[in-house]
């Protein structure tokens, strides 16, 4: 199962990468070389899955072939997805999933059901929870708290595995990827090789513009909540839609560290409190 990696016990990711040469993508800065993975992620427990996103359409096939594999050796009979973003990206595979998964739920957080655009033929089939922060979502005997992310541009949720401690987090640490190497999807420890060479800040802004503008006390409150949700909770993994995931305490506290030093050098340069 070409870059299948499980994360934590039984929670697995999926999907491939995109070359950012060959295909280039708007969140990473113009000119960047290398490889961009594309992730989906699968939490089992017992007969039943839960997907977190659905993947790039470049990725369908891959994607749908590592899911059949994993649902046969789990022997998995039902499933549910957790949309962590409403953004067409993210429901790239939604049509095919339901077409060809014993898909029970679909969770998100917009009451526009996307299966209005993804599958219209599958409404009344699959049924519909709309989640906010503090939700929980439970999958047998697994718990996903809902939480609200810090950092976003639409709307946008972040979700908690509270067996194993992933963070399942959306668009934010999606600048985060492997340079070159195709065969290194999980990242363990953080260094500026993962970078496109221009640096942490020019891959953090392509994505969030807006944080070049916002003001001291603004960014100032960004940290205090990026910091927050670490301290609260103990995150093993950072599980971004795109991006390398990255696994160990050590390499999740060190890439926070960063988008929190990033974010409050950003005072100097926003717009000044009147």
């Amino acid at each position: 199962m070409t870059d299948v990696v499980e994360l934590g016990l039984q929670v697995y990711r999926l999907g491939g990468v995109i070359d950012v040469k060959e295909h280039p993508v708007p969140w990473l800065p113009s000119g960047t070389k290398g490889v961009e993975p594309s992730n989906v992620y699968l939490l089992i427990d017992g007969q039943k899955g839960l997907l977190v996103d659905t993947g790039f359409p470049y990725h369908k096939r891959l994607i749908v072939k590592q899911l059949e594999k994993l649902c046969s050796e789990h022997r998995i009979r039902s499933l549910s997805v957790l949309l962590t973003n409403v953004e067409m990206i993210y429901l790239g595979n939604l049509e095919e999933l339901v077409e060809k998964f014993p898909i029970q739920s679909l969770y998100c957080c917009s009451n526009l059901n996307p299966l209005h655009l993804a599958a219209p033929e599958k409404i009344g089939h699959v049924s519909l929870t709309v989640t906010y922060p503090g939700d929980l979502i439970q999958l047998n005997n697994r718990k996903m708290l809902i939480l609200a992310p810090p950092i976003r541009i639409l709307k946008t949720i972040w979700a908690l595995d509270m067996a194993t401690g992933v963070l399942f987090s959306s668009d934010m640490f999606g600048f985060m990827y492997h340079n070159l190497d195709r065969s290194q999807i999980v990242l363990e420890s953080i260094s500026e090789e993962h970078t496109s060479g221009k640096g942490w800040d020019d891959q953090l802004f392509t994505k969030f513009g807006w944080l070049r503008f916002a003001d001291s006390e603004s960014n100032d409150m960004l940290c205090n909540r990026i910091k927050k949700i670490f301290l609260e909770h103990e995150v093993s993994a950072i599980a971004p839609y795109y991006g390398c995931p990255v696994k160990g305490r050590q390499a999740v506290n060190a890439l926070v560290d960063i988008v929190v030093e990033l974010v409050k050098k950003q005072r100097n340069h926003g717009r000044k409190t009147v």
